[in-house]
């Protein structure tokens, strides 16, 4: 039987009000988002209130949110310094230490009826080892468990973990089930590099969720 596969898009990308984006979507059949921002202001520095109002606007137009694209470790690592900063989709981290940021992050995915959750590698540094990812992921997934998500790890070209030769030597070094590699096929090409067909393929099975 041939996989089964749900079209949806990053709700920010269309650049328009909540009620305009559920519209759009209606209009060409997409009955799928992954949130990330509303209007500049990114998912995670709404209140509540104003996340669990736009759940109920997203659930009531029958459309299902497959993802929260979360901010999530794209800032730079403790005692490094990022020379670009990518696109923070409305996000600042502030003080708030990574366990608080992860702890919103869980919320609004219960708020979004959504396991999915997007990450990234923090941002890029001479040097990186893929073992200094260890103890930020550590607490991630233990968080994870704990509320039963799931995280994808998107390569981005600001951030340590780039393309597909990067995702695949995270997945096999630590081939843990809730992390998965989230692929953007476009990230690729901002590298300034062309994806690799036999390299993809052989990422598949660490692989529920693109974007291209």
């Amino acid at each position: 039987m041939a996989a089964q596969h749900t079209i949806a898009f990053v709700n920010d990308e269309l650049k328009a009000p909540l009620a305009e984006t559920i519209a759009f979507a209606q209009e060409n059949g997409v009955s799928a988002l992954e949130m990330r921002s509303i209007e500049g202001r990114n998912f995670l520095a709404l209140s509540p209130d104003e996340q669990k109002d736009a759940a109920r606007q997203i659930a009531d137009a029958g459309i299902k949110v497959v993802g929260l694209a979360s901010p999530l470790l794209k800032w730079a690592a403790p005692g490094r310094s990022a020379g670009r900063l990518g696109d923070q989709f409305g996000f600042e981290i502030g003080s708030r230490s990574l366990g608080e940021i992860a702890r919103l992050t869980a919320e609004a995915a219960h708020r979004l009826g959504t396991r999915n959750v997007r990450i990234f590698s923090f941002l890029t540094y001479e040097g990186f080892k893929l073992a200094e990812l260890g103890p930020a992921l550590d607490e991630l997934l233990a968080v994870a468990e704990r509320e039963d998500l799931v995280l994808h790890v998107e390569n981005e070209p600001v951030c340590n973990i780039r393309d597909e030769t990067d995702l695949m030597a995270l997945m096999q070094a630590l081939g843990h089930p809730r992390l998965k590699a989230l692929l953007d096929i476009g990230n690729i090409y901002a590298t300034g590099t062309t994806p690799d067909a036999e390299r993809m393929a052989a990422l598949m099975p660490f692989v529920d969720h693109m974007h291209f």
